[in-house]
């Protein structure tokens, strides 16, 4: 009676700690994947962020460009 008694103990105790490490692989991949997903996100906010300036900044060097090849010309329409 007391070896069965200490086997189901064990038993028992085996498929709590079981059940609890299963729980807590399942919590922390889930974690897991939503840290990755998070860190993903703030990665693109943040190349968003640097892009955002850097396209601007292409934008008025393509204009001040073209305002250049322009001066000429308005230079030539002043003259006359």
């Amino acid at each position: 009676m007391g070896l069965e008694l200490l086997l189901l103990s064990l038993y028992l105790c085996g498929l709590i700690c079981g059940c609890f490490l299963l729980c807590s692989f399942v919590c922390c991949s889930f974690l897991l994947v939503l840290l990755v997903l998070f860190g993903f996100l703030l990665g693109l906010f943040l190349i968003g962020l640097l892009l955002i300036p850097l396209i601007g900044f292409v934008l008025d060097f393509s204009d001040l460009s073209l305002r250049v090849k322009q001066f000429p010309t308005s230079l030539m329409q002043i003259a006359l």
